[in-house]
């Protein structure tokens, strides 16, 4: 009997612990899927002039019967059409990508990162100009390539080819996807 005491108080603490981690987390956890964030805004303000953009819930409502591909969290739409995919790609780490790509008539009008979580100072090298100025325009599938001969091949951020590729994918998934969207009278 005295050996059973000590566990089940401890059994008992460990209960009485979980149950005030679950109602905290009850009371204070946010659902963000359909507000705009902070840092969503800011990347908006950066692609496009206009800041008055539109979670849109029902995808059906722009022609899209398709089912959404998990990596896209958010689509937002302004009242000129432009639209812009919050999504979370793998790179060199699963899900190491999250990232705004804003699209404006079938073609990438820009691309910004919200959070690398992928090798600092290495995979977080590609947030650069340099690299992310390269998918301006783009209105098909683009490819990284060491050295790039066509149109739709991109340079590779030198050590960083995991993290390349996965803001590529990234990319190509937005524009795969707007352009199955009915925006703008099409």
């Amino acid at each position: 009997m005295s050996k059973i005491k000590p566990t089940l108080v401890l059994v008992t603490i460990t209960i009485v612990i979980c149950t005030l981690l679950i109602v905290a987390h009850n009371a204070t956890y946010v659902d963000t899927s359909n507000i705009i964030t902070e840092d969503l805004q800011e990347a908006l303000n950066e692609i496009y002039e206009d800041k008055d953009f539109k979670i849109v819930s029902d995808w059906s409502e722009l022609g899209y019967t398709e089912e959404i591909p998990k990596e896209i969290e958010k689509l937002v739409i302004n009242q000129k059409n432009q639209i812009a995919f919050q999504l979370t790609v793998d790179a060199y780490n699963k899900d190491g990508i999250s990232m705004v790509v804003g699209i404006e008539n079938n073609k990438v009008k820009g691309v910004k990162f919200l959070q690398i979580s992928d090798s600092p100072g290495i995979g977080t090298k590609i947030d650069n100009e340099d690299f992310l100025k390269q998918f301006l325009g783009k209105d098909s599938a683009v490819e990284v390539s060491k050295n790039p001969t066509s149109e739709n091949q991109i340079d590779t951020v030198s050590g960083a080819t995991y993290s390349s590729k996965g803001a590529a994918n990234g990319v190509n998934l937005a524009i795969e996807t707007a352009k199955k969207l009915k925006v703008g009278g099409k």
